[in-house]
């Protein structure tokens, strides 16, 4: 098990950290054409609708991502990336019932944690996370309630310190699951070990709460700018930043971020 690699704390000191070499990195950012650049237009609509995806009462973890990617993918098919989630659930429906056909659907298509390259800002996206079989807890996690919800089986994100898990809920008690490790159950004992060894706190009763999907989504955005930062990318940095604006609008921290990188580009 690895952590989440960047808190918003440790993303605001590294901001900070950044300033003094700003002409040079936005040359550095120019030239480097092989990774995914912010393309966000004047007037899209795109955090509009990512704003509508997490007011609804149902959201859809997924969608919610899909919609992200398209800031680095301008052209992706959302349509497309959604069926396949709609493809993984009838794959588990025939194959067994409740949680378990999920899980069977899943390691059939070969997802898996990426344990090699862990930083990788693919990891986080969900279409990428499809199509390469590799991604991070948050992501994993995002796909398996989706399909889950798909045909009615009720999983949630479980957002430990460090490291997101999924609970299925229609017993009397929860059933822990680590997508990261290929779905591997996870006694309270496991989530208290994750968490003193990753956070280094004891575990406790909130963690172990639903996590809201905005903060599932906030989340997913934290991680993105963060593995951005480390790869000197800064208008991806921004472009990760203010949407979390839009998922958190009441953070004055996400100002405070945008600040640090005033004059990059």
């Amino acid at each position: 098990l690895e952590p989440e690699r960047l808190d918003e704390t440790r993303a605001r000191q590294l901001l900070g950290q950044q300033r003094g070499h700003a002409a040079e990195l936005a040359l550095r950012m120019l030239g480097d054409a092989a990774q995914p650049l912010a393309h966000r237009g004047d007037g899209d609509g795109r955090p509009s609708r990512l704003g509508a995806v997490l007011d609804d009462e149902a959201t859809d973890l997924v969608e919610a991502n899909l919609l992200i990617a398209m800031e680095a993918y301008p052209r992706l098919d959302i349509r497309r990336w959604l069926g396949v989630i709609d493809r993984l659930a009838a794959d588990a429906a025939a194959a067994a019932p409740g949680v378990d056909g999920v899980i069977v659907a899943l390691r059939a298509m070969g997802l898996r944690g990426d344990r090699s390259t862990y930083d990788d800002p693919r990891n986080s996206f969900v279409h990428e996370v499809l199509d390469r079989r590799l991604g991070l807890p948050i992501s994993l996690a995002a796909i398996t309630i989706a399909v889950a919800a798909r045909i009615g089986i009720p999983v949630v994100p479980i957002a430990l310190p460090g490291h997101v898990l999924v609970a299925e809920r229609s017993g009397s008690e929860p059933r822990y699951l680590d997508p990261f490790d290929d779905w591997a159950d996870r006694s309270l004992d496991d989530c208290a070990e994750i968490v003193g060894r990753l956070a280094r706190i004891p575990l406790a009763p909130e963690h172990l709460e639903p996590a809201p999907p905005r903060q599932i989504v906030r989340r997913m955005l934290v991680n993105l700018a963060g593995s951005y930062l480390r790869r000197e990318l800064l208008r991806d940095v921004r472009w990760a930043i203010e949407l979390q604006a839009v998922v958190d609008p009441d953070d004055p921290g996400i100002a405070e971020q945008l600040r640090a990188l005033e004059g990059f580009d």
